[in-house]
């Protein structure tokens, strides 16, 4: 079975209780490593309660006072009748409940203070600068595998001797950590794979990302800092995600003034925050990360988890790298934000410019082209604009920024086929940059009006019916928003009721309609033939045309006997 370090402390320390009551090890080098985990004692499974401790395990009892502190071993039993007097860093106060004993760390190290006690009650271990100290010392404090585990990191470049106090009947077990932590960006820990990463600060000291108000509009508080060096990342994409309480701020070097430039981008939504970065094949800039909670959190101590992983490929950001349509591109999860230039919004009288991605898009004659957007925060302000190609930037067709969903259409009603660059920019002030894209090239229908509706013989059934191929007009029901319809004409026999089918729509708010008058009447959802002659009943599939991505179906021309 694999050995698990968190596991092998809790039996250490759980054995030790059982084995010792008042003992402290003899003194080791205060610069021992983590690997002291290793040294823990067997304990005979029928050993008898009154077994004498092993001689190895003796040493002095540490003194009951600052002054009288002994050095501390590999693992420290304190008395349960322990009275020294001590401050309580969590509760305030003193307390004659502790015992004392010292340690020295070593410069620009970590000292690592695993601690069980029966009550599990707060102020299990304290640390202190001096026996003057009149505060403890600044550490961050974690549960692990039923321990307690305190950290102190000596920021200074030489030894420091430190004092512990630790209350009754508490089994402490220290290590020394050499690498200093993450705090400063010159010593950033190196992020070489895709996984899952856990901040677990803050400390106190802190080296401070720079205030990056384009991308992140609040003071940058304590960090930790990565660097990223994961391989084949040139050329793709760096994502990484984080809870919503977490802040991320990317430089390219070490006390950089700003953030790394556009496109960086962040995004916001109700989960988690997601950030995004294309490297461009050559680049040699290294990527710095850094990882802090937002002002709200700063007091908290809870580890922090974020995952780190690549996307491939980041097409679009210019107009002669346009992503190419092929029929029809459904994407999730786009963003503008990346585009490496700015265009002017067509039409626009405030004159703002936008961040574009672009798209490649070739329209036969007798086509159209449709695009939409969709965001489901209200701030989202997408602008879709057609030009004739990247070096003709003028204004031709445009579809002006809109809440939740924007759509675009053109026809090709000429002899030639045509060729177009798609830009997508968004105006949202808060960046809300989550967006749902579809862009596709279609033949209309020739069903798309009532007067040319499709004939389907009872009970007939069509699959993959789209809507994207209908037209837009008045809602069939003679009520309501313009509705994107095709239409249908089916005989029904004398004795027999129309009840058309919908099944495996691809979108909701789809439905079936049978106006009294084409094109638009009074609705019914079926129609009951009680004559003696059979009626052409005609009848709508449609959907709101404002909230584009239109819909596929298949459809039964269900006829059923009347009753």
């Amino acid at each position: 079975m694999r050995d698990q370090p968190g596991l092998r402390w809790l039996v250490l320390a759980a054995g030790l209780h059982l084995h010792c009551t008042s003992t402290v090890e003899s003194t080791a080098p205060a610069d021992g490593g983590p690997d002291r985990a290793d040294a823990a004692p067997d304990v005979a499974p029928d050993a008898a309660p009154d077994t004498a401790p092993d001689a190895s395990l003796d040493a002095p009892t540490p003194g009951n006072t600052c002054a009288d502190a002994r050095p501390i071993g590999d693992r420290w039993v304190v008395p349960v009748d322990a009275d020294g007097e001590a401050l309580r860093c969590e509760l305030g106060g003193t307390e004659r409940a502790y015992a004392w004993s010292s340690i020295t760390v070593p410069g620009r190290a970590v000292l690592v203070l695993r601690s069980w006690d029966a009550t599990r009650g707060p102020d299990q271990v304290s640390l202190f600068a001096d026996c003057r100290a009149t505060t403890c010392l600044p550490t961050v404090q974690a549960e692990s595998e039923g321990l307690i585990v305190r950290r102190y990191f000596n920021d200074s470049t030489t030894p420091r001797l430190v004092r512990i106090a630790a209350r009754r009947g508490a089994i402490v077990l220290p290590t020394i950590e050499h690498t200093a932590p993450n705090l400063r960006c010159a010593d950033a820990t190196i992020i070489e794979r895709a996984g899952t990463y856990v901040d677990d600060g803050p400390f106190p000291a802190s080296d401070p990302a720079p205030a990056c108000p384009e991308v992140l509009n609040e003071t940058p508080g304590p960090v930790r800092w990565y660097r990223v060096e994961m391989p084949y990342l040139q050329g793709n994409t760096l994502r990484v995600t984080a809870p919503l309480g977490v802040n991320m701020w990317l430089v390219t070097a070490c006390g950089a003034a700003s953030c790394a430039a556009a496109p960086y981008q962040q995004i916001y939504n109700e989960t988690l925050r997601v950030l995004r970065w294309p490297v461009a094949r050559g680049a040699t800039a290294p990527l710095y990360l850094a990882v802090g909670r937002r002002p709200e959190l700063l007091l908290s101590t809870a580890p922090v988890p974020f995952t780190v992983g690549m996307d491939f490929g980041i097409g679009g950001r210019l107009c002669n790298d346009a992503i190419r349509v092929n029929g029809t591109l459904d994407l999730s999860d786009f963003e503008t934000r990346s585009g490496a230039e700015r265009i002017p919004v067509c039409n626009d009288t405030l004159a703002r410019t936008v961040r574009a991605r672009w798209f490649d898009v070739f329209v036969p004659p007798g086509h159209s082209l449709i695009a939409h957007t969709l965001e489901v925060s209200s701030t989202v302000r997408t602008v879709w604009q057609l030009y004739a190609d990247c070096d003709d930037r003028r204004c031709g067709i445009a579809a002006p920024p809109t809440p939740f969903v924007t759509t675009l259409e053109h026809a090709n009603t000429t002899t030639e086929l045509q060729s177009f660059k798609l830009a997508l920019g968004n105006l949202a002030p808060a960046y809300v940059d989550v967006l749902r894209v579809r862009v596709r090239v279609f033949r209309p229908s020739p069903n798309g009006t009532c007067a040319t509706a499709r004939r389907l013989a009872p009970n007939e059934l069509v699959l993959r019916e789209d809507l994207t191929t209908g037209r837009e007009g008045p809602p069939p029901c003679a009520a309501g928003l313009p509705r994107r319809s095709l239409w249908y004409v089916t005989t029904v026999p004398p004795g027999h009721e129309l009840a058309p089918l919908l099944v495996n729509r691809s979108e909701p708010e789809v439905r079936v309609d049978l106006p009294d008058t084409c094109p638009a009447g009074a609705c019914t959802a079926t129609f009951a033939n009680r004559t003696a002659v059979p009626i052409e009943v005609t009848y709508a599939v449609s959907q709101e045309a404002r909230l584009g991505f239109f819909a596929t179906y298949d459809l039964v021309a269900r006829t059923v006997p009347l009753p």
